[in-house]
């Protein structure tokens, strides 16, 4: 079967354990999961909007349906109390707007998709076999990008969560395309292995895993689960068919490799954040020691808990309801769309200075959850949590959902018209962890501000590698 007929098995399944916390939650899961059993079999088995589609599904769900089975089981687990109350009837509700949210964007997605045409055809010229042509230059660069976060983490702690740093050389980072590195890995390990060497292969894949050791010790969680995204999404751009039993192994290995990062990363963070000794000893035995007090339950509400969608939904209407008990004047002006500009520009342009509005995320961190000033925490409301914030209203929100999925069309729309298919899976996988992000977290302006940075350097760097090549060809 497919990774997409899986996945809808899991959300059925998910569906009928829902009942068991109320009937009402159980129905809006139902109706969650009928917009994605419509949707998906409305669509042609090989129809490139079944990519997007399923991603989105997949995504959506991480971010507003695994976490009510941890906090209707107890409250206490959830993130934001100093804010708001929860209860059952606030888990209700918030489920019915999320699920009806979502079928406003499944209708902005599916009306256009299925009204516009876009058989059209988008010839890029001169770059077939553009990857395998420059793949040792790509393998230089990469392990050049490794050499440099790893100096840039150990010399000025750039890099470094949960860790402020305001080094002038913190914009280096941006330039290092962690994402890029990975596609081109996912693209000739599994897209068109069979035109690429196999030393060449070996060598890149190695990169690769240095990469991820290189972010692994700056305490992020993701230096595994990127790869595992960008693989799901391989899979879901190749239509590929799995075995039930690879699925199952499959799945059992995503599991333990997501306890694995977060349990790593989470000494990777201690080691930081406390100034120790980064020796592999010590990583050791901080490791053996979370390892050891691992639970199933706990790790399940440490993985749901970073899915920010349903907690920061749940505020919202108290935001919204009660606004002189907030800094709403400085939150519209951070969710302002002139200002939503300025800071991507700013963000995107070392040493530039346009705005005294602070991002989206440090925002919610001030003025709604009111964490401490000092304190280097960005928060996070998700998706319709911004979004019920940039309508300023909540009658506005219906439109403003409608119009997010017509856009997502809009762009899946010209990605499938562009003939050049390293290109097109290399843009499908960025806006795919795009939109994880943007569900899971809803910060448009950091999200926008990095997709914008890594789309500079896909020809940035593609542009260096021809200058490279013909160097080494003339000399």
């Amino acid at each position: 079967m497919k990774v997409s007929t899986y996945y809808l098995i899991g959300v059925i399944y998910a569906t009928i354990k829902s009942f068991s916390l109320t009937f009402e939650i159980g129905m809006y899961y139902f109706l969650f999961a009928f917009v994605n059993v419509v949707t998906v079999l409305w669509y042609k088995p090989k129809s490139f909007f079944l990519i997007p589609l399923v991603i989105s599904h997949l995504t959506y769900f991480s971010a507003y349906y695994l976490r009510p089975f941890i906090l209707v089981a107890d409250m206490e687990y959830f993130l934001f109390k100093d804010v708001v109350r929860p209860d059952l009837e606030l888990i209700t509700a918030t489920m019915q707007m999320a699920s009806f949210s979502y079928v406003l964007i499944m209708a902005g997605f599916v009306i256009v998709t299925k009204i516009v045409n876009f058989e059209g055809k988008i010839i890029v010229k001169g770059l077939d076999g553009f990857v395998v042509k420059h793949l040792n230059i790509t393998i230089i660069i990469g392990l050049g990008l490794v050499v440099l976060k790893l100096f840039l983490f150990f010399a000025f702690g750039i890099g470094a969560k949960g860790v402020a740093n305001t080094s002038s050389l913190a914009f280096l980072q941006r330039l290092i395309p962690e994402d890029l590195f990975f596609i081109i890995t996912m693209l000739c390990a599994f897209v068109i292995p069979h035109k690429v060497p196999k030393r060449e292969l070996a060598i890149l894949i190695s990169t690769a895993m240095l990469f991820s050791l290189a972010i692994l010790m700056t305490g992020s969680k993701i230096f595994i689960m990127r790869m595992g995204f960008f693989y799901v999404t391989y899979l879901l751009y190749c239509r590929v068919k799995i075995p039930a039993l690879r699925m199952t192994i499959l799945a059992v290995s995503g599991i333990f490799l997501i306890t694995c990062s977060f349990v790593l990363s989470h000494t990777m963070r201690t080691i930081n954040y406390l100034g120790l000794d980064p020796s592999f000893s010590t990583f050791v035995e901080l490791s053996g020691e979370s390892f050891a007090e691992v639970d199933g339950v706990e790790m399940f509400e440490a993985v749901t808990e970073r899915l920010n969608g349903l907690d920061g939904l749940m505020v919202i209407p108290e935001v919204m309801n009660n606004k002189n008990k907030f800094d709403w004047d400085a939150i519209g002006n951070s969710f302002n769309f002139k200002e939503y500009v300025l800071r991507i520009l700013e963000m995107m342009l070392p040493g530039v200075e346009v705005t005294d509005s602070v991002p989206i995320g440090i925002s919610i961190s001030w003025y709604i959850f009111k964490f401490d000033k000092d304190f280097v925490f960005a928060g996070a409301v998700g998706l319709v949590g911004e979004f019920a914030i940039c309508s300023q209203s909540l009658t506005l929100l219906p439109w403003v959902l409608m119009a997010y999925g017509a856009i997502l069309a809009f762009i899946f729309g010209f990605i499938k018209m562009i003939e050049l298919e390293h290109l097109k899976f290399a843009l499908c996988s960025l806006i795919a962890f795009f939109m994880m992000f943007l569900n899971i977290n809803g910060c448009f302006d950091t999200g926008l501000t990095e997709f914008f940075v890594k789309l500079v350097l896909i020809f940035a760097y593609g542009g260096m590698m021809l200058v490279i090549r013909q160097i080494f060809k003339k000399y």
